[in-house]
């Protein structure tokens, strides 16, 4: 997880069991996003889901949840080393979202580029960046190696 200065910390190395209470908690205070991997593993729903989207695709298929406080950034500008399909189930956000370099073979592992700004990159990368808002039932589809941040 992250908190407001976006350093990462976790809940320790123990078993935590979380509750609607818990989660409300540590949005209000701790401004952080939550990330919960591999939701398939637990929904049975979604494992089906997953199953269905690696044959269809020929690949491999998870899901991630992140919760992120309202008007609070999630990840800074980065990018995955996987193709995302991201999916907004509450509220809105704004993400900023970079063309992909197909020729670009440092994006085949994901990087992060904490605390530099779309003019920066664009200008390093020579890329183009849009503002994107998605909103609650909106689908954003993002290729690996495509540069994007959520901005709030």
């Amino acid at each position: 997880m992250r908190d407001e200065n976006n350093d990462m910390f976790d809940m320790g190395n123990h078993e935590t069991i979380v509750t609607p209470g818990l989660v409300d908690e540590h949005l209000r205070e701790k401004r952080a996003t939550m990330l919960f991997k591999h939701l398939e593993m637990h929904v049975p729903a979604l494992k089906k889901f997953t199953c269905a989207l690696a044959n269809g695709f020929g690949a491999r298929s998870g899901v991630n949840m992140y919760l992120t406080p309202p008007k609070s950034v999630g990840f800074l500008n980065h990018y995955d080393g996987h193709d995302l399909f991201v999916t907004q189930l509450q509220g809105k956000k704004c993400w900023q979202v970079c063309e992909r370099i197909e020729n670009d073979q440092l994006r085949t592992g994901g990087a992060h580029f904490p605390y530099v700004n779309s003019s920066r990159l664009q200008e390093v990368l020579g890329v183009s960046c849009r503002n994107i808002t998605v909103r609650k039932g909106d689908m954003l589809y993002l290729p690996r190696g495509t540069l994007h941040a959520s901005l709030c």
